[in-house]
């Protein structure tokens, strides 16, 4: 909803949208009206779309009229493609965002949003002319998608001005959105410990800040730390460091399968890491710089050029035009990550083992996949994969 700026409909939808959102602590009349304001205003919007345009990009699993426009896009002809971005197309039992301790999510309610988020995206498989996802948080498509790091994730470049701070302290930038999904708690440990023992580090972390102060504090960063949980190789806060030429660490349990699915030199440069040694990724980066400034020079090489929005513009002329590759398509049903995003290893192991506990395998939504359902990374904690240790390199 953000072309087309000047377009009086967009400007309806968009002041529609803020009004109902505040409106959700008001008065139920409140909400009510704010509520059907919003839904004319995007009929409005839907109809002034489809006089003038004949595709459609769609992010995080939603259209305009929550799914209920894709019949008539069909029948108008025009082309849908669906972006998936993680949490709107991961199993909820394996996505921290769901499952965190603070969020007191049931295990009924992780099964019944399992259900829904299963429905959801095969009612999108049925309309969409083409879906873009990441193969590490695919598991709940049954037809092949175009790969998301294939086509490339759009980026904010760097501002201006700004640069280190020559004060004898490494800085090091973490702002996670929630962090207890992103795995805070552990990070200050590890850098507690470095500090300890004579590493002269200063860890700032931000929340709850605008864009412009984070990307501001990412300028005089000597790195950041993105998280240790990740499915996503380079994330939004990774590519708007990369974009200033400043490295990131990203922690994940899908480093192995990425490296499966990829050939070293098309992943993005990080500081990849285990979970478990973020201290030594930590103290690498900060104690050798002649690794740190060029592993930070092609994080931005990287994202400038493969990444470049005409070159992510292109790719999605090609998927519109049918054009699609056969390397950039990825079928669910080969994958074998399971240990997904946003939790601990052990925090999966648990969530999936009540969810197969109360309501069997069908419960999982992947009776489609029944190799992934049997892996031994559901079964045994002493599995090659659970086992495995990541080496940190860039």
């Amino acid at each position: 909803m953000r072309a087309h700026p000047t377009s009086v409909w967009i400007r309806a939808a968009l002041w529609a949208e803020r009004g109902s959102r505040v409106a959700r602590g008001g008065p139920g009349v409140l909400r009510v009206l704010w509520r059907g304001m919003r839904l004319l205003t995007r009929i409005a919007l839907l109809a002034w779309s489809l006089w003038r345009f004949d595709a459609f990009i769609f992010g995080f699993g939603n259209t305009l009229l929550s799914g209920h426009d894709l019949p008539l896009l069909r029948l108008l002809r025009k082309r849908p493609i669906f972006v998936f971005n993680g949490s709107d197309a991961r199993p909820p039992y394996i996505d921290g965002a769901d499952m965190a301790a603070s969020r007191g999510m049931t295990v009924d309610e992780c099964i019944r949003l399992a259900a829904r988020r299963k429905a959801h995206i095969r009612r999108i498989e049925q309309y969409a002319d083409a879906i873009v996802s990441l193969p590490t948080f695919s598991h709940f498509f049954e037809r092949p998608v175009v790969d998301y790091l294939k086509v490339g994730a759009p980026w904010t470049p760097a501002d201006a001005g700004g640069g280190r701070e020559n004060d004898g302290d490494i800085r090091i930038l973490h702002s996670p959105s929630d962090p207890e999904v992103k795995g805070s708690e552990r990070i200050r440990t590890a850098v507690e410990g470095l500090r300890a023992a004579g590493h002269p580090l200063r860890l700032i972390e931000l929340r709850d800040v605008p864009n412009a102060t984070v990307r501001a504090e990412i300028a005089r960063a000597d790195f950041v730390i993105d998280q240790l949980y990740a499915d996503t190789p380079m994330a939004v806060f990774a590519s708007e460091a990369a974009a200033a030429g400043v490295p990131a660490i990203v922690g994940s349990y899908a480093w192995p399968e990425l490296r499966r699915l990829y050939p070293y030199d098309a992943l993005p440069p990080v500081e990849a890491c285990h979970p478990d040694e973020v201290a030594a990724a930590i103290e690498r980066l900060s104690t050798d710089a002649a690794y740190r400034a060029p592993l930070g020079a092609r994080a931005r090489a990287f994202v400038e050029i493969e990444w470049a929005p005409e070159r992510i513009a292109e790719r999605y002329l090609a998927i519109l035009g049918g054009e699609v590759p056969p390397y950039w398509l990825f079928d669910p049903g080969t994958l074998r990550y399971l240990r997904g995003a946003g939790l601990s290893e052990e925090g999966s192991r648990e969530t999936v083992a009540a969810v197969l506990e109360q309501g069997g395998r069908g419960a999982l939504q992947l009776a489609d996949k029944p190799n992934s359902t049997k892996a031994p990374s559901w079964s045994s904690p002493t599995d090659a994969e659970g086992a495995a240790t990541v080496s940190c390199r860039g």
